[in-house]
C-alpha cells in the first residue's frame, strides 16, 4: 500500500506489462483500476488507452460551494427532521438544496444545535462559486430565511469550494459510455470506477467500485 503518491502516467511497457509512472520510477501491474475524477482519469489514461481519455475529457464537470452553517437548535424550530431539501427552479432561490447534516449523521453537531448545508453553483449556475465568502453566507442565510425561517446568526461556519464537482450526463452519454468501456477492454486488464460514467453518489461510487473489482479479479485470474 502506497498513500500521499501522485500517479503520474498509465502505459504499457517493453514487456506489454502496466507501468504506473510515480515520481520516484515505476510500478509494474498486472492490472490496474483508476477511481478518480474523469479530468484526472483522462490525463492518466492519454497514452495507454486514448480513445477513452478522449471521451472522459468531454465530460462538463462544474463547480459548486458548500455553505456549512452551524446554528443553535433553538434558532430553527420549524426544522422537520429529515434529510434535506432540493430546491425546484421556479421557486426562485439560488442554492441547489440543503442537507440537514445533524438529523442525517449522528455526532455532525453538538447537543442542542443543527448543521446544515447548503449546495451552490451546478449546471444551472457555475457562476455562484466564485462569490466571496461573505456574499455567499448572506445568500445563504436570506434564501434559508425564506423556507426555514432561521431566527439567529450561524455559530459555524465553513466553506468549501470544488472547481469540478458534479458530472453532467449529457444526451450523448450512453454512446460516451459504452465507447470507453470498449476502449478500456481492448487494452486489458484496464478498468474504471468512481461517478464519472455510472452516476453521481457515494452508494454508485460504491457499487462502481466493487464492480472493478469484480472484473479486475476475474481477468487477472482467467489470465
Amino acid at each position: 500500500m502506497r498513500y500521499g503518491v501522485d500517479v503520474r502516467a498509465i502505459r504499457r511497457d517493453a514487456s506489454g506489462a502496466f507501468a504506473v509512472d510515480v515520481p520516484d520510477g515505476s510500478l509494474g501491474a498486472d492490472g490496474v483500476i483508476v477511481a478518480t475524477e474523469a479530468d484526472v482519469a483522462a490525463r492518466l489514461l492519454t497514452d495507454v488507452a486514448p480513445e477513452a481519455a478522449r471521451r472522459l475529457a468531454e465530460l462538463d464537470v462544474p463547480p459548486i460551494a458548500v455553505v456549512a452553517l452551524g446554528f443553535e437548535a433553538s434558532a430553527l424550530p420549524d426544522l422537520p427532521v429529515g434529510f434535506g431539501a432540493l430546491i425546484p427552479r421556479p421557486e426562485g432561490l439560488r442554492h441547489l438544496g440543503s442537507l440537514w447534516d445533524s438529523h442525517i449523521f449522528p455526532g455532525r453537531a453538538p447537543d442542542g444545535r443543527v448543521l446544515l448545508r447548503l449546495m451552490f453553483g451546478g449546471a444551472v449556475d457555475p457562476q455562484a462559486p466564485s462569490l466571496d465568502d461573505r456574499a455567499l453566507v448572506a445568500l445563504a442565510l436570506e434564501e434559508l430565511r425564506r423556507y426555514l425561517r432561521v431566527q439567529a446568526d450561524p455559530l459555524f461556519v465553513e466553506i468549501a469550494r470544488w472547481e469540478r464537482a458534479i458530472t453532467q450526463y449529457d444526451v450523448e452519454h450512453v454512446a460516451r459510455r459504452r465507447e470507453v468501456e470498449a476502449d478500456l477492454a481492448r487494452v486489458g486488464a484496464l478498468f474504471l470506477a468512481g461517478t464519472s460514467l455510472v452516476g453521481v453518489g457515494v452508494p454508485r461510487a460504491v457499487e462502481a467500485g466493487l464492480a472493478a473489482g469484480r472484473a479486475a479479479a476475474e481477468r487477472m485470474g482467467a489470465g
